[in-house]
């Protein structure tokens, strides 16, 4: 039933504070429903929620473009990151015996197991370069240079540069503080139960190479032994890791079995609570 003259009056002076739209939403209503057509507010409005869809749905897609992006760009890192600490930390145990190359084929072995995410890095894995590290006599740096790829052409660019760097002090195992004397030196490890007579014993200075799982089982060590798993990190991977004179092979070269702690005592002490090693102290 349409409103009289009388309540239509009535009605925009209660409401005469709501602004000129709801005066108009008044009159519209009335002339639909003397036409017997229904009326809602919502039906004026049809057209303007699509035009405010229209515009911030992109908007919010992009957003969320954006976040996702950025996660992956800081997972990335973090598992670059990961990787050069790996390595230095491993090369800065090896001293002399590390150069280019061995930084190189440690950094992209362990970054493949690591299965660093390349997709938004440009050129992949070979993308990464390590042309700025350096290695000298004191210490290793290794540094990853690479781009990560917009997702969208912006500006003009491609991608932005990053560069990470991790470097470490080389430990030769020498203190300069420690007082000159003719006394006959050893060398033992922290978990060894023989004393050495020299850095370069095969025991103690590990000739670490790397093999791939098809060549295990027919590889063989210098005493003509097989490779058994190591019981810290013996997964068999893809490549794997094994001395000249070890009995064990290693998934990873951060393993505790490659590494060996070194301490400097005297040759007197070690005859005390050491075995003599069968390789280089032998009839001493």
């Amino acid at each position: 039933m349409s409103l009289n003259k009388s309540k239509q009056m009535k009605y925009l002076l209660i409401h005469k504070n709501s602004g000129k739209q709801k005066i108009k939403s008044l009159f519209l209503r009335n002339a639909y429903r003397k036409k017997g057509y229904p009326y809602t507010f919502s039906s004026c409005r049809q057209g303007s929620y699509t035009i405010e869809a229209a515009v911030v749905l992109p908007m919010f897609l992009v957003f969320g473009m954006l976040i996702l992006f950025c996660m992956k760009v800081v997972y990335t890192q973090w598992k670059v990151s990961t990787v050069l600490d790996q390595v230095v930390d491993s090369a800065a145990l090896y001293g002399e015996r590390v150069d280019d190359a061995w930084l190189y084929g440690a950094f992209y072995a362990l970054a493949v197991k690591e299965d660093i995410p390349t997709e938004d890095v440009l050129g992949g894995l070979a993308g990464i370069t390590l042309f700025q590290s350096t290695v000298d006599d004191i210490r290793i740096s290794l540094s990853a240079d690479y781009i990560i790829t917009y997702p969208i052409k912006l500006l003009g660019k491609q991608g932005f540069y990053v560069s990470q760097r991790r470097t470490a002090r080389i430990w030769n195992g020498y203190d300069p503080n420690q007082s000159k004397t003719d006394e006959a030196i050893a060398y033992v490890t922290k978990y060894g139960t023989v004393y050495h007579l020299s850095l370069s014993c095969p025991h103690i200075d590990l000739s670490i190479r790397s093999i791939s799982k098809d060549q295990l089982a027919k590889a063989r060590n210098s005493s003509g032994g097989s490779y058994k798993k190591c019981p810290m990190c013996g997964k068999k991977s893809e490549t794997v890791y094994v001395t000249s004179w070890g009995d064990c092979y290693h998934s990873s070269l951060s393993c505790s079995g490659l590494k060996r702690t070194i301490y400097r005592i005297s040759l007197e002490e070690a005859k005390e609570s050491y075995g003599a090693c069968q390789k280089c102290a032998v009839g001493y």
